[in-house]
C-alpha cells in the first residue's frame, strides 16, 4: 500500500478545512481518507499540532479532541511512535539534517526515511531539500 508522511501544516489544515491546504496535499489526504492509502503520522507531529490548537493567537476554533476523533476515525492515518528507532535514525542522519530550522522538521523526515523515504505532505521549502515533498 502507497505510503506518505503528514507534517502538522498539512494535518492541521485538512482536518480544519482550511484553504491553505495544497491542492496534491489534500487529495493525498482524501484517498487516505477513503482507505486508498495510508499517511504516517509523526508523534511530534501530533505534539506540535496540540501546541498550535491551543495557542489562542494562531486562530483555530478547533480542538486536540476533535483532531484526535478525527484520526481515530480513520483508521489509514497510523501514528509512528518516537521510540528507539527513531531516535537512532535521528542520531545516524543528524549531519544530513543540519540544513532544517527544528527538531520537528528533522523527525519528519527521519520518519520518512524509516517508511523507504515515503513522500512528504509539506509546503516546507528546506524539508524539499532533503526528501521527495508534495504539496
Amino acid at each position: 500500500m502507497e505510503r506518505y508522511v503528514i507534517d502538522t501544516h498539512a494535518l492541521l489544515w485538512h482536518a480544519t478545512a482550511d484553504a491553505r491546504i495544497g491542492t496534491y496535499a489534500k487529495a493525498i489526504i482524501e484517498r487516505c481518507e477513503a482507505g486508498e492509502i495510508q499517511i504516517i503520522v509523526p508523534a511530534i507531529v501530533l505534539i506540535e499540532a496540540i501546541s498550535v490548537l491551543r495557542n489562542p493567537r494562531k486562530g483555530f476554533n478547533y480542538s486536540p479532541d476533535t483532531l484526535f476523533e478525527w484520526i481515530t476515525n480513520n483508521p489509514n492515518f497510523l501514528i509512528n511512535d518516537l521510540n528507539l528507532d527513531v531516535a537512532r535514525s535521528y542520531n545516524n542522519d543528524l549531519e544530513s539534517l543540519r540544513a532544517l530550522h527544528d527538531d520537528h522538521d528533522r523527525l519528519v523526515v527521519v520518519t520518512s526515511r524509516i517508511f523507504d523515504a515515503a513522500p512528504i505532505l509539506t509546503r516546507a521549502e528546506d524539508i524539499s531539500g532533503v526528501a521527495q515533498t508534495i504539496w
